[in-house]
């Protein structure tokens, strides 16, 4: 025991003497630091070392903002990171005011839920908050100066690149400021009605739409236009849901695309119940006009894809990290086994007794065809589950029908 508490405080000592001795160690030098090399075609000076002391960053900020900007490109620093800084340094200014804002009408922590944060402020703070977001924005940009997509980061350029495609930059910009200026309109009339949306509301949103569509068509060119709406579909949860399970390329996508913009034109979302029920009914007929634009066999695996028993059976499956070839398999034996379902039931010489046993060998059948290519697990899964409801519903006189190939 004794042994054992001195090599404890032995191992202590030299770990204590070793921490002073790299502490003195750091502190004798001067930090030497290397701005990040990416400054190609940015125009900025080559990278080099540079020493700095304590009042170097202070010396650096005394200036201005846009003086703050320049010292930072004069020694090299990454346009992402001199943005980040400025903005640091801008909204560190305004953060009272924020902190001012959201502190108002606290929630206890047993109420707060993240996606409804914005609730238990009013809407007139909402919109200071709004104003003040903008402004900081506004300051930074005014900063850094120069074409401000130069000054993002490879994330934030992928975004642009993904939301305005080859539209010029002086473009792109006017695009951002229209976007901008009708989703603080869209938000107006959202904070006004509260969570009730009376018609009035709803007529106000499409005028808004209109004016929007409108400033965009005047802005860009029919071309342009078009390859903007498309590339603005991959926010669409409805039209992203059908290309899920579908590998499409880039001409299927814009193909299919264009038959969900003229939907979205026929059937827009949130206007009346009436259109509501439409678009719901509508939807369905969609998936067939996309499968025929798309034709032959790429047709049919978008239907086939599309079918709820398929999206189902993917979703269980891939828990157990079985590959897409079983799901089609277990799909294509739902739909056989549903076929011959069917028969038996339009079979009027049979009896009750008799059609029941028929029901039930094909549920062996299909369970026993199922639980070869399962685990146990996987199996007891699948039978619990949406993905094989089907099998408990053969016991019934009328099971339910899985969509057909076009």
């Amino acid at each position: 025991m004794k042994f054992a508490r001195a090599v404890l405080i032995l191992s202590i000592a030299a770990n204590l003497a070793f921490a002073a001795w790299w502490s003195l160690r750091v502190s004798a030098k001067i930090d030497t630091v290397t701005p990040h090399p990416s400054t190609e075609n940015r125009g900025l000076v080559p990278p080099q070392s540079f020493t700095h002391t304590d009042s170097t960053w202070s010396s650096w900020q005394a200036g201005s903002d846009a003086d703050y900007a320049a010292t930072l490109r004069k020694q090299g620093f990454p346009p992402a990171v001199i943005r980040a800084l400025v903005m640091r340094r801008v909204k560190a200014r305004y953060q009272a005011r924020l902190d001012a804002l959201e502190s108002q009408n606290p929630l206890p922590y047993w109420r707060y839920q993240a996606y409804r944060n914005d609730e238990r402020l009013t809407p007139e703070l909402r919109k200071q908050r709004r104003q003040l977001l903008r402004k900081i924005d506004d300051e930074v940009k005014l900063a850094v100066g120069g074409d401000v997509f130069d000054w993002q980061d490879p994330y934030e350029q992928a975004v642009r690149l993904r939301t305005y495609g080859n539209l010029s930059k002086s473009k792109a910009d006017q695009v951002a400021l229209i976007r901008g200026d009708y989703d603080e309109l869209y938000q107006q009339v959202s904070d006004r009605s509260g969570k009730v949306w009376l018609q009035e509301d709803q007529a106000q949103l499409e005028f808004l739409r209109k004016a929007q569509r409108e400033d965009l068509a005047a802005t860009l060119t029919p071309e342009e236009l078009i390859d903007y709406d498309i590339r603005g579909l991959s926010s669409n949860y409805t039209f992203a849901m059908k290309l899920n399970h579908f590998e499409a390329s880039e001409v299927e996508f814009r193909a299919l695309a264009k038959l969900q913009l003229e939907f979205e034109k026929n059937y827009p979302r949130g206007i009346t119940r009436e259109i509501a029920k439409q678009r719901e009914a509508e939807e369905k007929k969609l998936v067939a006009q996309m499968a025929a634009a798309l034709g032959g066999e790429r047709g049919q695996e978008f239907v086939l894809v599309n079918d709820p028993s398929y999206i189902k059976t993917s979703a269980l499956l891939e828990n157990y990290s079985y590959g897409k070839d079983l799901v089609r398999e277990f799909v294509s034996l739902q739909r056989g086994i549903i076929q011959r379902a069917e028969a038996i039931q339009q079979q009027s010489l049979y009896s009750p007794a008799q059609r029941e046993a028929e029901f039930a060998a094909l549920q062996r059948e299909a369970s026993a065809k199922i639980s070869a290519k399962l685990t146990p697990e996987a199996m007891a899964a699948y039978q619990k589950s949406g993905a094989g409801s089907w099998l408990n519903q053969l016991q019934t006189p009328a099971p339910q029908a899985v969509e057909s190939k076009p």
